[in-house]
C-alpha cells in the first residue's frame, strides 16, 4: 500500500534543463514539432525582407491585395523594367525566382531523406537578403544571457532566434571563427547524416582541454577519439553483455522502489497511529539524489564491477533510518565539476587563468574536482589489473563481466604492446560513469516531477505498470511494447528538458549550407536540442 505519487513532494537538486515554452509553425513540417521564435518590434538592422522558407510575406496594400496582377504591370511600365520581363522585377524573372524559391520550400518541407543534390540545390535557390548574419552587438548581448543563464550557451542560441525570427542566422563572431546557429530540423540532419563527414569533430572548449587532457570519449578528437568510441561501445551491441545489463537495471531499480514503498507503508501508519485519516499522508525526499545514486548504482557495476552500495545508503535515508546522509567522495566530485564546468564553459582559458593567479574564480576548484576523480579512478583500473593478473597468475580465465574488462588486456596489432595505458582507460571509465549517471538521473527526475503533478498522466502510467503485477519493469516488457505510454511520457519530457542541450560541430572543409548561410573551414556550427 504505497502513498500516491502525487502525494509525495519531491525536492530536487538544481537540475539545468528548463522547458523552453515555444510557439510551434503549422503546416511547415507536419511531422515534427517545430519550434518557431518570435518577432520583437523593431527587429534587428540588417534582416532581409524577401520571402524567407517560412512561408511569411510582406503584407500587402490595399490596392495590391485587391489586384496584385494590375499592381505588376503598373509597378513594370513605372519603374521602365524591360517589357520583355527580364527586368529586375519582371514576369520572367519573378517565375525564375518562384522556381528557385519553390526548390527551396521543398527541401525545407520535404519529410524524406536529405540529399547531397537536394541540399545543393537548395543553398543555389536560397535568397541572399534572407542569409540572417547577426550583427557583434547581438552576439556579445547573447553570450551575457548565456554566462547569466543555468542552462547556459543553449539559452543564447534560442536567443539569437527570438530576435530575428529565423530559424538559422550566421554570426560574425569578434572572438574566434565564424559560426552559424541553427534550430532547424532539416539543417541538423544536413549536419549530421547528408554532409556529416564534413562535421564530424566537436567543437571542444580549451577547459575541456586542460582537465580532461585529451582523453576520453568527450574529451578527445579525430581517430583517437573514434577509435575509443568503437571499442567502448562494443559491449552494448553484445546480446550477453545486454542481458546483464538489463538485470542489473531491474534489480537496482526495484532496490529503489521498494524503499520508497517501504517509507510510504510507515506514514500511512503513522497517520493512522495518530488518528489522521482525513487527509492523505505524504513524504519529502529529494528524488535528485536518489536518482543519480540509482543511476551510479547501475553504471558502476557495468563500468567496472563496482558497486558503491548508493541505493543501500538512500534506503537508510528514505526510510528514516539515518537521519542525515553522507555524501559519497566520487559523486560530491561528479558534482562539484558538472556544476563549475557549466559556469566556466564558454568564458576564454586565458581569462580563467588570470583569475586563478588573482584568487578568484572556479578554475582551481574544477581542476581539483578532476584530480579527485582521476586519484579514485587510477585506484580502481589498477586493483582490476591486479585481480585479473593474480587470475592469470594461477592459470585461470578472466571472465569479462565489465567494459573495463573489455579494455584491460587489448594489444595494439602493430606493437604486441598493451592498447591502453591506465590514464586513458580511466579517461574513457569516467566518460561512461558520468554521462551515464546525470543524465539519465536529470531525465528520471523530471519525469517524476511531471507525472506527480498531472493527475491523468500519473493514472495512466500507474494503470499500465500495475499490469507488470506489482515487480519492476524488464528489458522485455520495453521491447515487447508493454509500457508504450510510460515511454511516451519519457520521450516528452526529453523533448522539453534536454539533458544535452546543445551538439556545437566544427566544419572540416569550406560549405555552403541549404539555407545559402557559408561556411569556412574551422568554423563552428552550433545544433540545438530543441531543432
Amino acid at each position: 500500500m504505497g502513498v500516491p505519487l502525487a502525494a509525495c513532494y519531491t525536492q530536487t537538486r538544481a537540475v539545468h534543463t528548463p522547458a523552453r515554452q515555444l510557439s510551434t509553425t503549422p503546416n511547415r513540417f507536419p511531422k515534427t514539432n517545430r519550434p518557431r521564435a518570435v518577432v520583437p518590434p523593431g527587429g534587428v538592422s540588417g534582416r532581409g525582407s524577401g520571402a524567407k522558407f517560412t512561408g511569411r510575406r510582406r503584407a500587402l496594400s490595399d490596392k495590391e491585395a485587391a489586384d496584385p496582377a494590375d499592381n505588376s504591370t503598373e509597378s513594370e511600365e513605372k519603374s521602365g523594367e524591360c517589357p520583355l520581363g527580364f527586368g529586375k522585377n519582371g514576369r520572367i524573372t519573378n517565375a525564375v525566382d518562384g522556381v528557385k524559391k519553390s526548390i527551396y520550400l521543398s527541401f525545407m518541407q520535404s519529410a524524406s531523406p536529405l540529399t547531397m543534390e537536394e541540399a545543393a540545390a537548395s543553398a543555389a535557390a536560397a535568397d541572399p537578403k534572407d542569409v540572417m548574419i547577426l550583427d557583434n552587438a547581438v552576439f556579445l548581448q547573447s553570450l551575457k544571457k548565456a554566462i547569466e543563464d543555468p542552462v547556459g550557451m543553449p539559452a543564447a542560441i534560442l536567443d539569437w532566434h527570438m530576435k530575428v525570427d529565423n530559424d538559422t542566422v550566421g554570426i560574425k563572431n569578434p572572438l574566434g571563427p565564424g559560426c552559424v546557429s541553427t534550430i532547424d530540423p532539416r539543417v541538423v540532419e544536413y549536419i549530421c547524416k547528408t554532409n556529416a563527414q564534413n562535421y564530424r569533430d566537436r567543437l571542444l572548449p580549451p577547459i575541456f582541454n586542460l582537465v580532461l587532457k585529451d582523453l576520453g570519449v568527450t574529451g578527445s578528437q579525430g581517430e583517437y577519439n573514434r577509435a575509443h568510441r568503437k571499442v567502448c561501445q562494443k559491449p552494448f551491441i553484445n546480446n550477453n553483455f545486454l542481458k546483464t545489463f538489463s538485470t542489473v537495471v531491474e534489480s537496482r531499480v526495484q532496490h529503489l522502489c521498494d524503499s520508497w514503498e517501504m517509507a510510504s507503508d510507515a506514514e500511512v501508519l503513522k497517520a493512522a497511529g495518530h488518528g489522521n485519516t482525513a487527509e492523505t499522508p505524504y513524504m519529502v525526499t529529494d528524488v535528485d539524489l536518489h536518482s543519480q545514486h540509482l543511476l551510479l548504482d547501475i553504471i558502476s557495476p557495468i563500468s567496472f564491477d563496482h558497486s558503491f552500495e548508493l541505493l543501500q545508503k538512500s534506503r537508510e535515508v528514505i526510510t528514516g533510518a539515518e537521519q542525515k546522509f553522507k555524501p559519497n567522495p566520487m559523486l560530491e566530485a561528479y558534482h562539484r565539476s558538472a556544476e563549475i564546468m557549466g559556469e566556466v564553459f564558454i568564458t576564454p582559458l586565458p581569462l580563467l587563468e588570470l583569475g586563478a593567479k588573482l584568487g578568484i574564480g572556479r578554475l582551481r576548484e574544477l581542476t581539483a574536482a578532476y584530480d579527485d576523480l582521476e586519484k579514485m579512478g587510477d585506484e580502481i583500473v589498477k586493483n582490476r589489473r591486479a585481480q585479473h593478473t593474480a587470475t592469470l597468475e594461477k592459470g585461470g580465465e578472466i571472465e569479462q563481466v565489465c567494459l573495463l574488462d573489455t579494455m584491460l588486456f587489448l594489444t595494439d596489432p602493430d606493437t604486441g604492446e598493451r592498447a591502453y595505458t591506465d590514464e586513458e582507460l580511466w579517461g574513457d571509465m569516467n566518460d561512461i560513469m558520468a554521462a551515464g549517471h546525470q543524465t539519465q538521473a536529470a531525465t528520471m527526475t523530471m519525469a517524476l516531477l511531471y507525472i506527480s503533478r498531472d493527475e491523468k498522466v500519473k493514472r495512466l502510467v500507474e494503470e499500465e505498470v500495475a499490469l507488470l503485477g506489482g515487480r519492476a519493469p524488464t528489458f522485455e516488457d520495453v521491447s515487447e511494447g508493454r509500457l508504450t505510454y510510460t515511454q511516451h511520457v519519457i520521450k516528452e519530457v526529453l523533448r522539453m528538458h534536454p539533458p544535452i542541450h546543445m551538439f556545437p560541430r566544427l566544419a572540416t572543409a569550406a560549405d555552403t549550407m541549404p539555407t545559402g548561410h557559408k561556411v569556412a573551414a574551422g568554423g563552428i556550427i552550433f545544433l540545438s536540442t530543441w531543432a
